[in-house]
């Protein structure tokens, strides 16, 4: 159960650590922000267990291993 649980957590922990490393980022002495949200991580993260679970693990060998980082990257901006 306490597995389910962090399984659970883990987007919210990661968006948590991703909105902190970007209010300290700077490039050319511009900000970036981090505008995505736990939900919508959350709804790549089931997209991806459910393809796997259906593919036998092909979905996430070719596609889901990159479908996390193209959330992160689609919701960085310049602040």
């Amino acid at each position: 159960m306490k597995v389910f649980t962090l399984w659970i957590a883990a987007p919210w922990a990661e968006c948590m650590v991703i909105e902190k490393w970007a209010s300290h980022v700077r490039i050319d002495g511009r900000c970036i922000k981090f505008t995505g949200n736990a939900s919508g991580l959350f709804t790549v993260w089931v997209k991806i267990l459910l393809l796997s679970a259906i593919t036998l693990g092909l979905y996430y060998l070719f596609v889901g291993r990159k479908a996390v980082a193209e959330y992160i990257d689609s919701h960085i901006t310049w602040a």
